[in-house]
């Protein structure tokens, strides 16, 4: 996947090599985000890949942090974006990067999702989706991301008792289309800091959320086009390829759904 870690893995692990030989992240064949991908893909298969050298991937990884810190989608495409710096930063700590380098660079996430207003970008519900997973399995000042989650709460759409996130957050008044793969999701980064901050009321949020998926949920493979606002006014499009059924069984992973369920047994065999 090219969005919440299930984009464009397979990319990575077809042709490894040039993502790890070329030095400090000089080349645009390596980029952060698939990179990341491709890593966490070989670690999460356990396979011990010999092609893959895993500090030395590591070290790429951190060769391609921009000069003022943080990571983009490609290395020649600055400013930082929040989501690929969260997404970079729990790959390395995955990987075993010293506790102190992850540590240093986590607060910046925070202070760039924060300093964004919470409808200036259209693609906010991706960009915190994708940042509030990641952070919520790293030392971070969680008063800081419990304000991000509900943040995120505050973009979904109720109806009937069911929740769902939209694609795109245009303003408070026009809101984008229900999306299954952007409520499952959420789903994941809601049910996660409910775990971790103890809270039944974020818990009830995320089972709302599988509420709509079990009544809505459409399997077919996404791909869109996200037009990203960055921090210096300029916008950034991002073709995204989503392989939803995997991420409507993680939603249901992630609130305990009955996992003989119909909507996951289509998922798993979509």
């Amino acid at each position: 996947e090219e969005h919440h870690g299930r984009h464009r893995s397979t990319q990575a692990l077809e042709n490894p090599i040039p993502i790890i030989t070329q030095g400090r992240g000089r080349s645009s064949c390596a980029g952060s985000r698939d990179s990341a991908y491709g890593l966490r893909a070989v670690m999460l298969s356990g396979c011990g890949d010999q092609r893959v050298d895993v500090p030395r991937v590591r070290s790429t990884l951190r060769g391609l942090e921009l000069s003022g810190g943080g990571w983009t989608v490609r290395h020649l495409s600055p400013p930082a974006r929040p989501e690929v710096t969260a997404l970079v930063l729990g790959v390395l700590d995955e990987a075993g990067e010293e506790a102190e380098f992850v540590a240093e660079r986590v607060p910046m996430v925070i202070e760039t999702l924060e300093r964004r207003a919470p409808e200036a970008e259209l693609a906010r519900p991706y960009v915190l989706t994708t940042s509030l997973i990641e952070l919520s399995r790293l030392e971070v000042d969680e008063g800081a991301c419990q304000r991000l989650v509900e943040g995120l709460v505050g973009l979904s759409q109720v109806e009937g008792g069911a929740r769902a996130w939209p694609v795109e957050v245009r303003s408070s008044s026009l809101r984008g289309l229900p999306s299954t793969v952007h409520t499952s999701a959420a789903i994941c980064a809601v049910a996660a800091w409910a775990r971790r901050l103890g809270d039944p009321g974020l818990t009830e949020v995320a089972r709302s959320g599988m509420t709509w998926l079990e009544r809505y949920a459409n399997l077919d493979l996404e791909d869109e086009d996200i037009w990203c606002a960055r921090v210096d006014g300029g916008r950034e499009m991002l073709h995204v390829r989503h392989f939803t059924p995997a991420w409507v069984v993680e939603a249901a992973a992630a609130v305990g759904a009955d996992p003989t369920s119909g909507l996951v047994h289509r998922a798993l065999r979509a």
